[in-house]
């Protein structure tokens, strides 16, 4: 089964410890894949975590990734507890600026999903991660994402991705949540393009897509002809 988008959240905060993101629309699915991505400003020297009110752990998959006074993150968890009204919060240790989104997927892995990761920074309007490692399976999940710092409008989403979420504030910074899916093994690169030249940092997380179902074959008819009998397999 195909990993697929289901639904996401973001928000924004100014000069607070924390950043409570929205609920989530309807009921969060257990044994579904939750990202975050988080980015912060004026933040050097103080760290990050992600929870949620049901309980769920959460670990980071790359960061924090740092462009001057700029860091961002990938955090994920594979829900043990969904349900109705799934409030994610972001708590750093000491008080920042911070720009977040979540996003929910269904047919992910439930056992160490996270596969490779790779991250990059730069100044300009053309964002890049650069590659991950290879793939260790065909079928995988590809979440890219993009935090730009203050003074920047808006960030689309690289050519062979689709976008998800592009949360914009030119006082506070602006973040691209973008996926896409891939039937093969490779390096991958998540890309964005920013409106006005700016700094920026670029990561990408893979994850890998759950196994298919293993579907024992019936025995041939010419193997019961031959030897009289049936098998059980």
């Amino acid at each position: 089964m195909a990993a697929a988008f289901v639904k996401s959240v973001s928000g924004q905060n100014t000069g607070a410890v924390t950043l409570v993101l929205p609920a989530f629309t309807g009921s969060v699915t257990a044994g579904n894949l939750i990202v975050v991505h988080a980015g912060r400003h004026n933040t050097a020297g103080s760290t990050l975590s992600v929870s949620d009110n049901k309980g769920n752990s959460y670990s980071m998959a790359v960061g924090p990734t740092t462009l001057g006074n700029g860091r961002a993150y990938i955090f994920y968890s594979v829900v043990d507890t969904g349900g109705t009204n799934f409030i994610i919060t972001i708590t750093a240790s000491a008080s920042s600026i911070h720009t977040a989104a979540a996003a929910e997927y269904s047919g992910v892995a439930t056992s160490t999903p996270l596969d490779q990761i790779a991250a990059a920074t730069g100044n300009g309007t053309a964002a890049s991660s650069g590659a991950t490692p290879t793939t260790t399976q065909a079928n995988e999940l590809i979440m890219g994402m993009v935090y730009s710092p203050p003074n920047v409008p808006t960030i689309s989403a690289g050519a062979t991705f689709t976008f998800r979420v592009n949360r914009v504030n030119n006082s506070r910074g602006s973040i691209l949540l973008e996926d896409k899916n891939v039937t093969s093994t490779g390096t991958q690169t998540a890309t964005g393009t920013i409106s006005a030249t700016n700094d920026w940092i670029a990561q990408c997380a893979t994850f890998k897509e759950a196994g298919a179902a293993v579907v024992f074959p019936q025995e041939p008819a010419v193997i019961r002809q031959a030897v009289g009998r049936s098998f059980s397999w």
